[in-house]
């Protein structure tokens, strides 16, 4: 028998992708308000409850969210986020005992930028990256036959986890200690 997988959701557990997230958007909504001569009062994230995506609080859809990420040129946002701390530490040490695998719902165009991003912070710690192109990470971790998923505290769909499968979720808060 092959050792334990682990699917480690990237997004707020391994990169604080919605603190830049914020940053970008905040600064969209502020250009678009100096364009009408407003001011736009920043919306920060700590503000907003779990389970409420950036697209609904700032009133943009997702394309126009991928829009602004897209115009952070080749290498886009992904090369800007911050690592969360103890993310590194962490996922070195269940790569010691388990199989531990990416799960993402980016596209597999996004490994071309978030490939080398993940390889300078976590070197080969990684099995597999699962580039799910919007797909669901709790189906994808339930088809490769993973046992535990560790995601993101802005999932709805935890429960999800809970049951079924024998799997096991674990709701990441930003900690990794």
């Amino acid at each position: 028998m092959g050792r334990q997988k682990v699917f480690v959701d990237c997004d707020d557990v391994l990169f604080d992708f919605n603190k830049l997230l914020f940053e970008v958007l905040n600064a969209g909504k502020t250009a678009e308000a100096e364009g009408r001569g407003e001011e736009w009062v920043d919306i920060r994230r700590e503000d907003v409850p779990a389970g409420v995506f950036a697209h609904e609080v700032f009133g943009y859809t997702r394309d126009q969210i991928r829009s602004l990420y897209d115009a952070w040129g080749p290498r886009g946002m992904d090369a800007y986020m911050e690592v969360i701390d103890g993310a590194v530490e962490g996922i070195t040490k269940l790569s010691e005992k388990y199989d531990v695998e990416l799960a993402t719902v980016r596209s597999n165009e996004a490994c071309v930028y978030l490939g080398p991003v993940l390889e300078e912070h976590f070197g080969d710690s990684f099995a597999m990256y699962h580039f799910l192109g919007g797909g669901s990470k709790v189906e994808a971790a339930r088809i490769e036959g993973n046992v535990v998923a560790i995601i993101d505290d802005q999932q709805r769909n935890l429960e999800d986890i809970r049951v079924g499968d024998g799997m096991r979720g674990i709701l990441f808060t930003r900690h990794w200690n």
